[in-house]
């Protein structure tokens, strides 16, 4: 993944960053090292969130949680803003017929 340029892969990026990483990646193969070794380099280097389908540990559990979590928060605030609502729609029709 291209730190640079957000949920694009360094494949697909013209950033310099993604340049410099595809020269890495270039050279690692060219001294004959694995795909795990570079990988291994890169998350050492850079980290998880290099790898566009970063692992699921404690150190990115938030980055995997996250949509989640916040769909079921939109949810929530939508089914209690909609509850309100209609809670307080027969108040009002209450009100007028009294008067």
């Amino acid at each position: 993944r291209c730190l640079v340029c957000q949920n694009q892969t360094v494949d697909d990026s013209d950033a310099d960053f993604a340049i410099t990483i595809r020269s890495i990646i270039r050279d690692q193969i060219s001294t004959g090292q694995s795909d795990q070794d570079i990988l291994t380099y890169l998350r050492q280097r850079y980290g998880d969130y290099i790898l566009f389908n970063p692992p699921l540990n404690h150190m990115t559990v938030m980055l995997w949680l996250a949509p989640i979590i916040l769909l079921i928060g939109g949810v929530i605030v939508i089914v209690m803003t909609r509850q309100k609502a209609l809670h307080k729609a027969p108040h009002k029709n209450q009100d007028k017929d009294q008067l």
